[in-house]
């Protein structure tokens, strides 16, 4: 949410100056943080990798 409005995927990714053709590969949660692929992995395994990290601590 940015000044109290919820903003759609695409603006999130936009404002975050992710280009457009990375978009598909990005994912961004509820809150609108957004995980981008590493090491052959997708965004949305990167979130999963970092939840369970943060989940055994």
């Amino acid at each position: 949410m940015i000044g109290g409005q919820k903003m759609n995927r695409s603006e999130i990714l936009t404002k975050a100056y992710i280009p457009e053709s990375e978009w598909e590969n990005c994912y961004v949660t509820e809150n609108g943080q957004i995980y981008v692929p590493e090491d052959g992995l997708s965004g949305f395994e990167v979130y999963q990798r970092t939840m369970q990290a943060l989940a055994q601590e």
